[in-house]
Order: structure tokens, then sequence, then C-alpha cells
């Protein structure tokens, strides 16, 4: 309450005695924010975002949230015993590539070992899970759902339409209790 677009604010946070996730559960948290703009009127929220009804918006949000507990699940309970060499450097090579697309930072000027360690490692898992199950439920990447990716790294879309494909048939095929 009385930000501006643009400022940064500190929310405080508790997250819940039962919350889902028991490493956080009760646990006090502080969210590093900045604000974009201010919704006038929250009934039309779903507009500032480009969705064309609350439903679809509401939508959106459950099914992002259902895919974040999936990945989180499988991220803790999935064991990696070994990288492939070989992947990794490609993902490194890949990493490297989008970052100096992207924002124009060159993380080769950083050691190796530090990038692998911080970036590239924690998407090797991630892809290596989710390549596990594309090829456990036989399934297949469509070229537009690649081509349909933010990205120009064909690496990198790649992996970035295996994980949707593979993420929207486990929120389609997953039971929350």
């Amino acid at each position: 309450i009385g930000a501006k677009p643009g400022q940064t604010v500190d929310v405080n946070v508790s997250f819940p005695n039962d919350y889902k996730q028991s490493s956080l559960a009760g646990k006090r948290a502080k969210f590093v924010v900045k604000v974009n703009g201010i919704a006038k009127e929250p009934e039309k929220l779903f507009e500032v975002y480009g969705f064309q009804s609350e439903d679809d918006y509401i939508k959106f949000i459950n099914t992002r949230s259902q895919r974040q507990f999936i990945l989180e699940y499988l991220l803790q309970n999935c064991k990696i015993s070994e990288y492939p060499e070989e992947e990794v450097d490609i993902l490194y090579a890949a990493v490297v590539d989008q970052y100096r697309l992207d924002s124009g930072l060159d993380l080769s000027s950083r050691p190796k070992e530090a990038v692998l360690t911080d970036m590239v490692n924690p998407l090797m898992k991630k892809y290596m899970i989710m390549y596990y199950i594309f090829d456990e439920q036989e399934m297949e990447l469509l070229d537009s759902t690649v081509a349909s990716q933010n990205t120009t790294n064909a690496t990198i879309a790649e992996c970035y339409a295996v994980y949707d494909t593979v993420m929207n048939y486990l929120v389609d095929n997953s039971v929350v209790k």
C-alpha cells in the first residue's frame, strides 16, 4: 500500500503451518518485488495480463501452481547419479549463448565451474527428468511446440518444448491430494 510503479518494496510473509512443502511450513520469508503497475480495478486484473476473462486467468494461475508443485516434487525426489559430460557441454554452450543474446551478459568470463554449479547442473537435472518422462511415455515433440518457444537457441528451444510437453502431460494426468 502506498508503493508507486518503479519502486522496489519488501513483502514480508509467513508460510502457513500446514504448508504443503514442509521445509517452508511456519517459516518467515521476505520477497523483494518491483512494482510494475497498479491495477485500478481489481475485478479487471485479468485484462492487465492479457486474458480474455477472469476464469481464463484463474485457470492459468492454477495450472502454473500445479506445474510448480509437480516440478518441485520431482526435483526433490529424483536423484541423478551422473550428468552426461557431452550433454552438459552442449547445455553449457546454450546457456552462455542465451544469456549473451538475452541480456548481453558474458557468462564465459566467469569460471566455468561456477556457471556449471549455479546454472547448468540445476537445469541439466530438470531436463534429464523431463527427457526421461518424455521417452518413457513415448511422447512426440511437435515442430510447432519448438517453434513457439521464446528463444533463438535451438538447444534451449527443444529443452523448453520438452519441458512444456511433459508438464502439460503431468498436470493433465496428476491427482493432487
